[in-house]
Parts: structure tokens; sequence; C-alpha cells
């Protein structure tokens, strides 16, 4: 269905800590990459009166495009050059497989930035930058 049609919108599935498709996600052709989007801790608005704000878990496929969305801001942070068919691109060759759906991989952010950054030309990397990702 539409957006996740149109050729530029990413379409983001739910995955479970086991790595698998959440029943209840989103699927399809369209469907590009799924992320965590199972029990994740959020942000969450009580309507008690006594009790304003604080955390809850959430499931859901608004849980698990922000996944994705900060990956794709991580990529384009590291090389603006980018443009949408590379980064859809980069995202599926660098997912993991689903351990029930060979169609969709889930999002690995480390091997993306990694492929972002061996791409680009002249760039040295330090191991010292990855010391915050590992």
């Amino acid at each position: 269905m539409y957006p996740a049609r149109y050729p530029e919108v990413i379409a983001v599935g739910a995955s479970t800590a086991h790595g698998e498709m959440a029943d209840f996600s989103n699927s399809g052709s369209e469907l590009d990459l799924t992320a965590p989007g199972a029990r994740v801790v959020s942000t969450a608005m009580s309507w008690n009166r006594w009790k304003r704000g604080g955390f809850g878990v959430c499931s859901g496929t608004s849980m698990a495009t922000p996944h994705v969305t900060s990956a794709v801001a991580f990529m384009l942070a590291l090389n603006a050059d980018l443009d949408c068919e590379q980064i859809k691109r980069i995202l599926w060759e660098t997912s993991d497989g689903l351990l029930d759906c060979q169609l969709v991989g889930d999002l690995n952010l480390i091997e993306a930035l990694e492929k972002v950054l061996e791409n680009r030309e002249g760039v040295v990397r330090e191991r010292r930058f990855w010391r915050f990702w590992y």
C-alpha cells in the first residue's frame, strides 16, 4: 500500500528480539527492511492524573521506524552525497536475515555504517571512532 510503494520510501516492518518477523508487522513485497519493534521501551503518556509521562513497553512498526530513520541520519552524517537508492541498497546489503522470512532483512546499523565508510573516497578510519558502537 502507499506510501510504501513509492520508490523513495523505505518501508519498515517490525522484528522481534528473537530475529523473527513480528506477527503484527506489515509484510509484503513493498517491505524493504525490518527493525526492532516488539516490546520496545519508549516514553509513554499516562492519563492517570497522579502520574504524567514516564516509560512503557510498546510494540508496532511505529517502534521500528525510528531505528531505521536514525540509521539513515547516521549514514547521511558520514556521507551527505548518498541518494535514496544508495541508502536503500546499503541497508539491504548489510541487513541480517530473519529466521522466518527470506524476503526481507533486519537492520544492522554497524554493518551499514561500515559500508558507508568503505564507500567514501579518501576516508581513513581510526579504530577509536568505533569505540562508541561496540
